[in-house]
């Protein structure tokens, strides 16, 4: 089911203000203050995540199913879920936001690379914007001015908008004083069913990194959080960085649920499913 034919299924802000913590001004008004707030609290508060994915479910994008699974689930999601959700957040506030498709290139050690993110574009009464919640490992938490060549300080690092050919934009981060590419886009609006066809692509086919890994991330005050598989890292603003190898499902599990925050009942199979990645990567370890 796509957005073109829902039925007419209204976001509950006062449910989703709670679910994120928003600590920003209120009344809620489209304006910078208000969609930076949203942002970063929204980031840290629903964990990227791709458990329906690994665990061969569907991934639903109708805003009745968004609604279900990250605001009264409490559960996270990926760049369409996330990107998705709060798209419906502020066009009820009263932004203006249309959807990009990105081309990853983030570590791509290829250019044969398809458009499978999605981003936003949003439009209020100080400026145009790109706004992402679904970057996952290195998500901006703050708009980024569609602006080619501005360099942003978000609460964590420095972003920048640069321009590739005539057409499209890349976004890159700073780490260390060195900047590193993450995606490219062009301004091309999207429609709900070309990200129906990007997300069954991402969330079934076999090479998707979405079927073979379990990636979990949120930004914190001081930092960044990441698993990948039984790899648990933590990345702080300083530079330095801290690094766990989980061994079991029940010590994966209890990040998920301890630290990521999430809630995995009624998720059937899941104790099955971690206990597998953990086996999996000590495996993996011993073989390399």
């Amino acid at each position: 089911m796509t957005e073109n034919n829902e039925p007419n299924v209204s976001i509950n802000l006062d449910s989703y203000l709670q679910r994120i913590g928003y600590q920003g001004p209120v009344p809620l008004k489209p304006s910078l203050e208000v969609l930076a707030g949203l942002q970063l609290r929204h980031s840290q508060a629903i964990p990227f995540e791709n458990l329906n994915p690994l665990l061969g479910l569907p991934v639903r994008l109708d805003t009745a199913s968004l609604t279900e699974k990250i605001l009264q689930q409490d559960r996270g999601g990926y760049c369409y879920e996330q990107n998705g959700l709060l798209k419906h957040v502020l066009e009820k506030i009263g932004f203006q936001v249309e959807g990009f498709a990105a081309k990853v290139i983030w570590k791509a050690t290829t250019d044969n690379i398809m458009r499978s993110h999605k981003v936003l574009r949003v439009t209020c009464e100080d400026g145009t914007f790109l706004v992402d919640a679904g970057f996952g490992l290195v998500v901006p938490t703050a708009p980024i001015p569609l602006v080619p060549g501005t360099v942003t300080q978000t609460p964590h690092e420095k972003f920048q908008l640069l321009p590739v050919g005539q057409d499209e934009l890349k976004l890159q981060v700073e780490f260390n004083g060195i900047w590193h590419d993450l995606y490219q886009f062009d301004q091309q609006v999207q429609q709900p069913a070309d990200y129906d066809v990007y997300n069954w692509y991402v969330s079934t086919h076999p090479d998707s990194m979405f079927v073979n890994n379990l990636i979990v991330s949120k930004p914190l005050d001081n930092g960044r959080l990441t698993l990948r598989n039984n790899q648990l890292a933590t990345r702080y603003l300083d530079g330095s960085s801290k690094n766990q190898v989980l061994t079991t499902g029940a010590e994966i599990r209890e990040v998920l649920t301890d630290v990521f925050h999430l809630n995995l009942s009624g998720l059937d199979g899941v104790d099955q499913l971690l206990e597998r990645v953990a086996l999996d990567s000590v495996t993996e370890k011993k073989a390399s």
